[in-house]
């Protein structure tokens, strides 16, 4: 009869169990055995591996570092910047969105956010001179938007850039004020 109700579970395959193999406790067992086999050659390959721990979480702002310098790029920290930046003889750019800059700035810097780019390379061009380096900054050593734009100066024909990795974050560490900050 079509219109019959069904009661519940009336045309419903029982759910599925474990095979047979994965039911015994000597699999599980086995499991445990080699778990805890992994984590002991773990805690013994730290123990004496001879430049310390592996690191237990990757630093971002050392593989920035290192895109950094394969790319043929310098990388600056907060001290060199501060110098630089005393003698004027550089140009600076915040790679951040409008209003992180806005917010607050490294004295002197240009804004070229990396998101754009293209519209607004053009405004910034002609104050890039070849003979003072060009130091790119963002928020801080999570931040990939100065290496990213530093990349993309680079792929225009400039050459003596460097990256400021630390940025905004390493700039107030050191204790610097921030230019248009409230």
């Amino acid at each position: 009869m079509a219109g019959k109700l069904q009661p519940c579970g009336g045309g419903r395959k029982p759910l599925r169990r474990l095979p047979a193999t994965l039911r015994t406790t000597a699999v599980w067992r086995r499991a445990a055995g080699v778990c805890l086999i992994g984590v002991v050659v773990g805690v013994l390959a730290n123990a004496v591996r001879p430049v310390g721990a592996l690191p237990w979480r990757y630093r971002w702002d050392e593989h920035l570092a290192g895109r950094a310098l394969a790319a043929g790029l310098a990388v600056w920290d907060v001290d060199r910047v501060f110098a630089a930046a005393a003698t004027g003889e550089l140009l600076l750019l915040d790679a951040r969105p409008a209003e992180a800059y806005w917010a607050g700035a490294l004295p002197g810097a240009v804004h070229l956010p990396f998101g754009q780019r293209l519209d607004r390379f053009p405004e910034v061009q002609p104050l890039i001179f070849d003979e003072w380096p060009v130091v790119i900054y963002c928020s801080g050593p999570d931040c990939d938007e100065a290496l990213q734009l530093a990349l993309f100066l680079q792929e225009q024909g400039h050459t003596n850039l460097a990256v400021f990795i630390g940025g905004v974050a390493a700039w107030q560490a050191a204790g610097h004020p921030l230019e248009g900050a409230p």
